[in-house]
């Protein structure tokens, strides 16, 4: 804990410093969506072995998610001063795990944030950092709001 509280302390002052790696990108991505939960990495791929090799295909889980998920995170603006801190924090509803692993969830949100078109991709050059954190105030429906912010050096 006290490593993390050290990491946002940092993070505070090099944002007060202006200590920004890609200036003027905050404005632009100021815009927050909010979609349904995303799945965990757990449940995003189904590996079997066929024909002596393994195969990997998307869950039924994953693709409903992303259905619904896509048309949404194409509203936000496309990303175009890099490189972006993705910050998602997860609303969670009736059904939530406590024992949840939180940044599982990451992966989901960026890579359908690449497929809508608001990321080019999802490597360094674009992204280098995310921010995911759990509300604590429990809703009916697990939801999580989605935003990005120019990147911080915070090291």
């Amino acid at each position: 804990m006290k490593l993390t509280t050290e990491v946002l302390d940092a993070i505070a002052r090099a944002e007060a410093e202006g200590r920004v790696v890609a200036s003027g990108a905050a404005p632009s991505h100021a815009v927050r969506i909010n979609i349904p939960m995303p799945p965990t990495s757990n449940n995003l791929f189904n590996s079997f072995i066929r024909g002596g090799k393994i195969v990997r295909c998307v869950t039924k889980e994953y693709r409903l998610w992303r259905a619904i998920a896509k048309p949404i995170l194409a509203l936000m603006p496309r990303v175009t001063a890099f490189p972006v801190e993705v910050c998602i924090l997860l609303r969670p509803g009736k059904g939530w795990q406590i024992t949840s692993d939180v940044s599982n969830r990451f992966k989901a949100v960026e890579d359908t944030m690449v497929a809508a078109g608001v990321l080019p991709g999802d490597n360094q050059r674009y992204v280098t950092s995310c921010r995911i954190a759990v509300d604590t105030v429990r809703d009916e429906f697990s939801t999580a709001d989605v935003w990005t912010k120019a990147a911080v050096m915070w090291w």
